[in-house]
């Protein structure tokens, strides 16, 4: 189960920083090429570090500046998901655990009448 909760948010946030990407485009074009701008400038700072043409390849492909905004906002939606769920855990923790506590109740109850109940246990 907590695979799958943490697939969900992984695609959530994904999502949620592709979405937000869009609208900066959208909305603000302006401010979106001015993150792709300072973005590229990283692959260029790395190839001046004299580094081979074996990683400079890799650093072309990967390190591309509208994948690195991409990426920050995805990073970001990835922080607010964080956040968001700490906040509201403690609120599903509560109702999690006290169903739990009231299915055990329930089944020592169930259990006490039956007359399986001795059974493994040392006295």
């Amino acid at each position: 189960m907590r695979i799958l909760f943490s697939s969900f948010t992984f695609v959530v946030t994904v999502i949620l920083g592709a979405i937000a990407f869009a609208f900066t485009a959208i909305e603000f074009p302006a401010i979106m090429r001015d993150l792709i701008a300072y973005a590229q400038t990283l692959p260029a700072y790395l190839s001046s570090l004299g580094l081979s043409d074996t990683y400079m390849v890799w650093v072309d492909i990967l390190l591309s500046g509208d994948k690195l905004v991409l990426l920050g906002f995805v990073m970001a939606a990835r922080i607010v998901v964080a956040i968001v769920a700490s906040v509201l855990a403690p609120i599903f923790e509560s109702s999690a655990s006290s169903r739990a506590r009231s299915y055990v109740q329930q089944q020592q109850q169930q259990s006490q009448g039956s007359a399986f109940n001795g059974w493994g246990k040392s006295r």
